[in-house]
């Protein structure tokens, strides 16, 4: 089996080179929440850290004086920062260090310092817990509601089916909305047509269904330590893209009957299975743009249905670790091979 291929599409070339600008609001913003010692952590005393294996560095191995400062600031601005850029894009060198030194001003880095090798691995870390947790939390929150909602097996896989939708071609998928009639999909004529005097099928808060926005919370609650006015101004589109294609992977397992999801490279949430990528197919290699087509519908979304989207997660941000689903789950999702015009039904209201 040849392994995947990394694609880098347009939407994250895009988001890297209008995003770097944006890590921080200005020298006195991430740093102000940050209680550190007044003593100075010199270049002497960083260029003077006996280095470890990386894969063996931890936060005890950061200069004392930063600990706190990493955990309460510095790990929620890289979040706060992943989660504006691609769903599988990571800072560069140069935002890792941009970063650091907007959260500690005393404590300057340099990507060629010694101290630079552990922040980028526990950067690494950080980014990855981040990746683990919504894919944990997609799968719990689906699980509960299965569970809950269904007690034969083959129930729990129909509904899964369902909600992922069972076609390849539909644009409509159920799992993407809060709202979607009384459960019967509508027909293609039905939603091109958009008869309005009818509820039949109606689709509406695209992005906003409980299990996806259960999973956007726990990307607030891991930023939940900064302080509004420390935050990017930028919508988090990486954490809602990521969101999504987290509980299509558990929609799509849930569909096999298979649990728990298996720990092999198949079952893994990573950007090899997620992510834009090669497969062959009849002879040859094709894109499969798994991400970018969700992030150019996220691209799509308006100032309201941003807010209203936000809304829905902080109901559950607090509840990160106990996941409430209701009986109803419902939502919608972009095709893998083309985009798809937003269909939302909301007032506006």
């Amino acid at each position: 089996m040849i392994p995947a291929k990394r694609v880098t599409t347009h939407c994250e070339h895009h988001a890297t080179q209008t995003k770097r600008t944006k890590t921080c609001k200005d020298n006195q913003g991430m740093h102000s929440i940050v209680s550190v010692k007044s003593e100075d952590v010199t270049e002497s005393i960083y260029d003077g850290i006996v280095l470890k294996n990386r894969t063996a560095l931890s936060p005890k191995d950061l200069p004392p004086e930063c600990l706190h400062g990493f955990r309460m600031a510095f790990r929620p601005a890289i979040r706060d920062f992943v989660g504006t850029l691609g769903p599988w894009e990571s800072p560069a060198d140069t935002d890792i260090v941009r970063i650091w030194n907007c959260c500690f001003p005393r404590h300057r880095l340099e990507a060629s310092n010694n101290l630079f090798t552990t922040v980028s691995k526990l950067v690494d870390d950080t980014i990855q817990d981040w990746r683990h947790e919504m894919a944990v939390t997609a799968v719990q929150c689906l699980n509960m509601h299965l569970k809950s909602s269904f007690n034969k097996q083959h129930e729990r896989v129909a509904r899964a089916t369902w909600l992922l939708g069972d076609d390849e071609k539909d644009r409509k998928r159920p799992f993407y909305y809060k709202k979607y009639g009384n459960g019967v999909k509508p027909s293609v004529s039905f939603i091109s047509d958009k008869i309005s005097n009818s509820n039949h099928g109606m689709l509406q808060g695209i992005f906003q269904s409980q299990v996806i926005a259960t999973t956007l919370a726990t990307h607030l609650s891991f930023i939940s330590y900064l302080p509004e006015e420390s935050r990017l101004p930028d919508y988090p589109t990486g954490a809602l893209a990521l969101s999504i294609l987290a509980v299509k992977r558990a929609l799509t397992w849930a569909k096999t009957g298979v649990e728990p999801i298996p720990k092999t490279p198949e079952g893994n949430f990573s950007r090899a299975n997620w992510g834009d990528h090669y497969k062959l197919e009849n002879g040859r290699y094709v894109v499969v743009k798994s991400a970018s087509n969700i992030v150019s519908v996220i691209g799509k979304l308006q100032k309201r249905q941003w807010k209203q989207i936000l809304a829905e997660a902080r109901k559950f941000a607090t509840e990160r670790n106990k996941p409430t689903v209701p009986k109803a789950l419902l939502g919608e999702e972009t095709e893998d091979q083309s985009d798809f015009e937003l269909e939302d039904w909301d007032d506006g209201q």
